[in-house]
């Protein structure tokens, strides 16, 4: 993203050709469209450029303080590019702890309620909030 949208700046200065790659992305940073080109190595994604790297950002917030701080208590879920192989790690971790096959782990949910009180704020013993 960042060396294509330095790219296009210098090709409209004239210091580099404007490749038809170039001219894509910028023709679909004009009309707010996710360029093609980011999109190939993206996660999926149908919203206008704008809201598009509005939801980049948070998500590299996400991970960023996750680096810095640890393992969340609760996990934005739809913030993973991969959400499959965040669940699948989840059931690895838990197959560890208590020595079980993964294969004989099947997974399931509590929705958060007044009756269960369940509190977001700290991490679960086993399993996940997200």
């Amino acid at each position: 993203m960042r060396s294509s949208l330095i790219n296009i700046g210098k090709a409209i200065k004239g210091e580099v050709v404007m490749s038809l790659e170039l001219e894509a992305i910028g023709n679909a940073v004009f009309d707010n469209r996710t360029p093609a080109a980011w999109m190939k190595r993206s996660y999926p994604s149908l919203k206008p450029l704008a809201s598009y790297v509005v939801d980049f950002v948070e998500r590299l917030m996400f991970i960023q303080k996750w680096i810095e701080e640890g393992a969340p208590s609760c996990f934005w879920i739809s913030g993973f590019f991969f959400t499959q192989s965040f669940l699948t790690g989840m059931k690895q971790n838990y197959a560890r702890k208590y020595v079980i096959p993964i294969d004989e782990l099947e997974l399931d949910f509590e929705v958060f309620s007044e009756v269960n009180k369940l509190d977001s704020s700290v991490a679960p013993k086993d399993g996940v909030f997200v």
